[in-house]
C-alpha cells in the first residue's frame, strides 16, 4: 500500500512540473508569435507603400489587417505596428524610403473579432491609407 502511495505521488509531482514548464513555453511561444507577426506587418506595408511611391497615379493595393488587437500607424518615415495580447505587447518598425512622393501620415486599429481591409492607394503626390479606394 505504501509503494502504491509512494508512485502515485511521484507521478502527480512529475505531472505538475510537466504540466509547468509546458505552460511557460505555450506562453512564450505565443509572445514570440505576437513579435514576429509584427515585424512582418510593419515590413510588408512599409514595402508596399516604398513600391506605390514608384506607381502610377491610381495604383491601389488592398491590405488585409490580422485578426488581433493592434494598431497601425504610418508616417513619412516610418511604419509602426503595435500589437497586444493579454498585458503584453509589442511594437515594430518598418522604414519609408524617401522620394518625392509624399506618404499621408494615418492610423488604423486592427478589429480581434474579424478581418478588417485597408487600402493604401497612390494618388497624384502621395501615397495615402484608407478604408476605401478612392481617398485622393
Amino acid at each position: 500500500m505504501k509503494g502504491l502511495l509512494l508512485w502515485t505521488f511521484i507521478l502527480t509531482v512529475l505531472t505538475v512540473i510537466g504540466l509547468t514548464f509546458l505552460l511557460g513555453f505555450v506562453i512564450l511561444s505565443k509572445s514570440r508569435a505576437l513579435e514576429t507577426s509584427a515585424a512582418l506587418n510593419a515590413e510588408e506595408i512599409s514595402g508596399v507603400i516604398n513600391l506605390l511611391q514608384a506607381a502610377q497615379p491610381g495604383t491601389v493595393h488592398q491590405y488585409t489587417l490580422p485578426q488581433t488587437e493592434c494598431e497601425i500607424k504610418i508616417d513619412d518615415i516610418s511604419v509602426t505596428v503595435s500589437m497586444k495580447a493579454g498585458r503584453k505587447g509589442t511594437h515594430s518598425l518598418g522604414y519609408i524610403k524617401q522620394q518625392s512622393i509624399d506618404v499621408v501620415d494615418g492610423t488604423e486599429t486592427c478589429d480581434p473579432k474579424k478581418d478588417k481591409i485597408i487600402y493604401l492607394v497612390r494618388c497624384k503626390n502621395t501615397v495615402a491609407m484608407s478604408q476605401s479606394t478612392k481617398p485622393c
